[in-house]
């Protein structure tokens, strides 16, 4: 007797996994069942894409150097300096330092001589001076000798700038700066 009621309460228990199976099936394979199925996979794939274009953008914008170009990183007197100005000053103060052995161009001493060195070339032009006329001449000399040296370059012009004066540098970061 104690068999047959374990037999009859397996048999319960499988018939109550078939409907509930069955219910399952019926519930994925109606029509509104595919349709929720549908609008899940479709979300889903959305934002998949959404993640996917902005990883995308992302790596664009800092491989290419535009976001270098674009982000400030520091201010002197209301003007603002970009990552690439920064890698500017930071290659130029480095290659000054280099002479003392114990010299790190950290980030606040390359702002720190960047701003002393932009603000007395601000002082210079409310005063009214200005470059010579040999001073302009030998200026420019320098820019088109830099020019030549980006012909020269395995890599290209960029690829120069980049390991001359710092990533996503470019001639008008020099004129700038």
């Amino acid at each position: 007797m104690g068999n047959e009621k374990n037999k009859d309460k397996l048999a319960q228990k499988e018939k109550n996994r078939k409907q509930k199976e069955r219910e399952k099936n019926l519930k994925y394979s109606s029509p509104k069942g595919v349709r929720k199925r549908k609008i899940k996979r479709g979300i889903i794939t959305v934002i998949v894409v959404i993640i996917l274009a902005a990883i995308v953008t992302g790596i664009v914008l800092c491989s290419t150097g535009y976001a270098h170009r674009h982000i400030t990183a520091f201010t002197v007197d209301g003007e603002n300096f970009t990552v690439a100005d920064y890698n500017y000053w930071f290659q130029a103060i480095s290659t000054q330092m280099m002479n003392s052995i114990y010299a790190n161009a950290d980030r606040a001493t390359v702002i720190q001589n960047a701003t002393s060195i932009i603000s007395v070339a601000k002082a210079a032009q409310k005063m009214g001076m200005e470059l010579s006329d040999d001073e302009l001449e030998q200026y420019e000399s320098t820019i088109a000798s830099i020019r030549s040296d980006c012909e020269g370059y395995a890599g290209g012009a960029q690829a120069f700038y980049n390991s001359t004066y710092g990533f996503a540098t470019n001639e008008e970061t020099i004129r700038k700066n």
